[in-house]
């Protein structure tokens, strides 16, 4: 009886959301048309007659966008014989040309080649120039599978209203997008998904005994043998359209974990509030870290060249991983930190285990298994030791830096150059003068990385 009341709560709900998040034709319409537009002055644009084709790829030309969120992802496509420099240098004065004539701003991004990127009237454009094959033998370049994945999802996908909620619900838990800042789902993973289960609620009765390192194959695959081509990877979903590639690369740890316990707590309560979660204010996500009575704070830094965030987070995680080496060295043990990005600022967020600091840290030295001249070096370098149950050597020495602040203060009055030189990345040395040490941000996307899972909803 429960089993089927919930079933037919997980039916209201996402009917409820499907009205929410479906597209309307007028919108599908407007945005079909504008492709058309931008496609013709691509082709007047081609003085050379280089391009073979102009096509939409993406989740509008597979009918899977979520309403309101319609991007173009236009590809043009050049025949084989063209160079990767030629594509290269036509392609991104292409894409320049169109975005001046429609008066709008661009910026060129990068990935395995240069591309166009700009937002016309709230619509977010791609141009991306691209090889035009036959066979995915002869991919040179990823962007180059992109059109072969289109192919697929529409011939298999019977259910895209199915991944409409896919992606809404991977969006509330913060695991939709591949991107750095987020280490998630691609829509094209979402897609997969749902041709694999067919339904929404199946991927996540599927999840749930998701483990580490899982493979998911739509097609006939070795699982041993992918595992061992795919080593380091949380997730493998084989993409159908090249064995040779994980789609869910990017997908990390915490938002695999994310993922799992998200949709173990939807099919447990369905609700609603698992597709609009409400985000807390920064003084109700301020008490609930002053309540873990830990040592934390935000090292934050002005934008001052407006600097975008693609490029800004994985320059924050470069930093961040240097700061946990330090952290590891001086022994500052780090409970959790995550970067972010406010469009004005941006910084990185630590909290430590412990609220003070002892005078004194501690030292890991060698053990059993050690050559004698380490040993030797150790006891040379330490005054008074200890050894441990495991038969390891270890001291305490005095602490060069009192809290773990001292980190990102004591770089503040060196040069550009001198950051550098200590490995922090270009943006940051540019904008370190406008280093603050803080508690608390007010931003969105600080709220929503440190806010915690609520598990009673």
């Amino acid at each position: 009886m429960e089993q089927n009341r919930k079933k037919e709560n997980v039916q209201n709900i996402k009917k409820e959301v499907l009205k929410k998040v479906t597209p309307t034709e007028k919108e599908r319409n407007h945005l079909l048309n504008l492709f058309e537009k931008i496609k013709k002055i691509i082709l007047k644009k081609d003085k050379e007659k280089l391009i073979k084709k102009v096509e939409l790829v993406g989740s509008v030309a597979k009918n899977t966008f979520l309403k309101g969120e319609g991007d173009l992802d236009i590809f043009i496509f050049f025949d084989e014989n063209v160079t990767r420099e030629k594509l290269e240098e036509y392609g991104l004065m292409i894409g320049k040309e169109v975005f001046d004539e429609l008066k709008i701003k661009y910026i060129i991004k990068y990935a395995e080649h240069p591309y166009v990127k700009g937002s016309y009237r709230g619509i977010k454009i791609e141009i991306v120039p691209a090889y035009y094959l036959k066979s995915i033998s002869k991919v040179v370049s990823a962007v180059d599978r992109t059109p072969f994945h289109k192919r697929y999802v529409i011939e298999h996908l019977k259910n895209p209203e199915e991944v409409l909620l896919l992606k809404k619900f991977m969006k509330s838990a913060g695991v939709y997008g591949s991107e750095l800042a987020v280490k998630g789902f691609s829509g094209y993973a979402a897609e997969l998904l749902i041709i694999k289960y067919q339904r929404f609620e199946e991927v996540l009765k599927a999840a749930i005994s998701w483990k580490e390192r899982e493979v998911i194959c739509l097609e006939s695959c070795d699982k041993k043998k992918i595992i061992k081509k795919f080593k380091d990877a949380a997730l493998i979903i084989v993409d159908p359209v090249d064995s040779n590639r994980n789609v869910t690369a990017a997908v990390s740890k915490q938002s695999l974990m994310r993922f799992k316990i998200y949709s173990y707590l939807f099919l447990s309560r369905p609700s609603l509030k698992f597709f609009e979660p409400a985000l807390p204010s920064s003084k109700e996500v301020f008490q609930k870290v002053k309540e873990t009575k830990r040592h934390y704070f935000i090292a934050q830094f002005k934008n001052s060249e407006k600097v975008i965030e693609d490029i800004i987070m994985p320059q924050l995680e470069k930093l961040r991983k240097l700061a946990l080496y330090f952290y590891k060295l001086h022994d500052f043990g780090v409970v959790r930190s995550f970067p972010y990005y406010c469009g004005k600022g941006y910084g990185l967020y630590f909290e430590f285990h412990a609220r003070a600091f002892s005078t004194q840290r501690h030292v890991e030295g060698p053990d059993l298994k050690a050559d004698i001249n380490r040993i030797k070096n150790f006891l040379k370098k330490y005054k008074e030791v200890w050894v441990d149950e495991h038969g390891k050597i270890n001291a305490n020495t005095p602490r060069l830096y009192k809290k773990p602040e001292d980190f990102f203060l004591n770089l503040k009055d060196k040069d550009f150059n001198e950051l550098r030189q200590q490995g922090i990345p270009k943006n940051i040395a540019k904008d370190y003068a406008s280093l603050k040490i803080k508690k608390i941000e007010r931003c969105d996307d600080f709220i929503k990385r440190l806010k915690l899972i609520e598990t009673n909803i």
